[in-house]
């Protein structure tokens, strides 16, 4: 016959008085743990006492009327858990809890439509198409998955899959984040896996890419016919007049190239010395003005009145602008408005200003990259551009 369970009762003495403490052996401890409550009487430690030897017999008698598969599961169950200090009644709570998250939480492709359905209608083309390039793999790999059970590592790995460099798995996690923090407010899942998601390229001190004073200039004396340039290979020998309004903006405008495709003429206020970026044109869907400097007026004005009207750049704008970046020797496609702004803030040093002229919400990016891009000579020399420089005077088509 098996021995009888005991649970002792020893009396303590503590600085708070006299205690009556219980010694429970693990298997009648409802934690599966050795358990040592005290009391402030013995009568209530033997009160409680009294329940778990009850409980014991109730619960042993019930564990008689297991069935063999049961007790076998119950076996194996307990060599799984060997080693854990865990009880298989927590065990099984345990799993009851994931089941519930799993239950309340939904799939990821659920999940990314949730998100881009609310993003669609906020953001720019160029961002629209990102989401979708960037989802679309992720998509075939954890579109099942439940967001509940994804971890940071199958998300990493599957990015790393499909977007090996250090510059890509960044725009994509960044891009991706998210719709995960989303998830945390729809309580889907408990937390965002990005958390735990190290950024991959290392910031560096170099500023961004600018050009010179003089190949801004000739980028705008690059708005000539250059249907008779043999210097050119023949698929940039066309008449590219007609691209000067737009050079000008994209360089003392810092209007970002995507944006001067759908700027139109009466967005060009010359008498109110702004650059209307409107929402529906803007990468970032918000409305801004851009304020007109002294030179980039004098630039535009070379537009007679009369033609000032329609669309900002000319037809065939793909190839004439590949035409005047050759001719120029200019390479980079953000590299004018990149000009800009290291110009516009060593001229001027109004932060508050240039923020508000790119478009950007908080001043940091401008504080990371353009704080010592350029010195002030240079500045100078790039805010005096103007098409009366060296006695050139311009014509438009």
């Amino acid at each position: 016959m098996p021995r009888p369970v005991k649970i002792p009762i020893t009396k303590k003495k503590t600085t708070k008085g006299t205690r009556w403490q219980l010694s429970v052996p693990a298997e009648l401890s409802p934690s599966g743990k050795r358990w040592r409550p005290s009391f402030d009487s013995s009568e209530t430690a033997k009160l409680k006492r009294n329940a778990l030897l009850k409980d014991k017999k109730v619960w042993g008698a019930q564990a008689t009327q297991l069935k063999p598969g049961q007790a076998e599961d119950a076996r194996r169950a307990m060599t799984v858990l060997k080693g854990y200090d865990i009880s298989l009644h927590d065990a099984a709570k345990h799993w009851l809890a994931c089941k519930k998250k799993q239950e309340q939480s939904c799939a990821f492709s659920e999940l990314w439509l949730e998100y881009s359905n609310a993003k669609m209608p906020r953001i720019s083309e160029d961002y629209a198409a990102d989401l979708k390039r960037y989802s679309a793999p992720l998509l075939e790999d954890l579109g099942s998955q439940i967001v509940s059970d994804l971890e940071a590592i199958d998300i990493e790995k599957a990015i790393e899959k499909h977007f090996p460099t250090d510059t890509k798995f960044d725009n994509v996690a960044r891009t991706i984040r998210p719709a995960f923090t989303l998830a945390v407010k729809r309580k889907y899942c408990t937390e965002n896996p990005f958390t735990r998601i190290d950024k991959r390229k290392t910031r560096t001190e170099e500023p961004p890419a600018i050009i010179s004073p003089e190949k801004a200039e000739a980028m705008l004396f690059a708005c000539r016919d250059h249907r008779r340039c043999k210097k050119l290979p023949k698929t940039y020998r066309i008449d590219c007049t007609d691209c000067l309004p737009a050079v000008a903006l994209l360089l003392f405008a810092g209007v970002r190239p995507r944006e001067i495709e759908r700027l139109q003429w009466e967005d060009i206020r010359l008498n109110q010395k702004t650059v209307r970026i409107r929402g529906t044109v803007a990468k970032t869907r918000s409305h801004r003005n851009v304020t007109i400097q002294d030179n980039l007026a004098e630039w535009l004005e070379l537009t007679p009145k009369a033609e000032r009207e329609g669309p900002i750049i000319p037809g065939r704008w793909s190839g004439k602008i590949k035409a005047v970046r050759k001719a120029s020797k200019v390479t980079g496609q953000d590299v004018c408005r990149h000009s800009f702004a290291s110009y516009a803030l060593a001229s001027s040093n109004d932060l508050k200003q240039l923020q508000s002229d790119m478009g950007h919400n908080t001043p940091n990016m401008i504080l990371n990259h353009y704080r010592a891009a350029v010195d002030r000579s240079e500045a100078v020399a790039f805010w005096s551009i103007r098409p009366d420089r060296k006695g050139v005077k311009l014509k438009l088509a």
